[in-house]
């Protein structure tokens, strides 16, 4: 490693924006590597975000704080560029490094708005190395067994944080 544990002028392309890219990015950031973390979602932090808080009167270490955090981290750190609703075009790979191109339809601007802009990079960036954090699809109960959509008090877990964290209580919604 260079001197002082940053490594020499190196550029690392991560993609996803969930819980796994942002640490990756902060990571990398922490030692001087510049990021490209692309998200195809408007907004960052995956399914992750999505997670209530399970405290009550102390952190019991749930984790769902953890993804704010690293949101916090990934738009703060200037060595971090953020292309929210984005994806990873052209991509190839050269004798050193790898070249890719960046189309948007929006993207993530300061306070969490979006701008208008759309395309893609005027410059290819080029990457030493590539980080997929890709994330994962969340399962679809729908015509299984388990009576989703049929009985009401069948929900997933997704539904289940979403209610938490909205109504702050847990609910039966029957």
């Amino acid at each position: 490693m260079a001197k002082g544990n940053r490594l020499p002028e190196h550029r690392v392309l991560v993609i996803g924006a969930g819980i796994g890219g942002l640490t990756a990015a902060s990571a990398l950031a922490r030692f001087g590597v510049q990021v490209d973390l692309v998200e195809r979602r408007a907004a960052l932090g995956g399914h992750a975000v999505r997670f209530a808080c399970k405290a009550t009167d102390r952190c019991v270490k749930c984790g769902a704080c953890l993804v704010t955090e690293a949101i916090a981290a990934a738009t703060s750190d200037p060595r971090i560029r953020i292309h929210a609703g984005s994806r990873v075009g052209e991509f190839r790979r050269t004798a050193q490094r790898f070249e890719f191109t960046i189309e948007r339809s929006e993207e993530a601007v300061p306070g969490g708005g979006r701008s208008s802009k759309a395309g893609r990079d005027a410059t290819p960036p080029a990457a030493d190395a590539v980080v997929l954090a890709a994330g994962f699809d969340v399962f679809d109960p729908k015509d299984k067994a388990y009576g989703h959509g049929v009985f009401p008090n069948v929900v997933t877990l997704l539904e289940l944080e979403h209610e938490l964290r909205r109504q702050g209580a847990l609910n039966r919604p029957s």
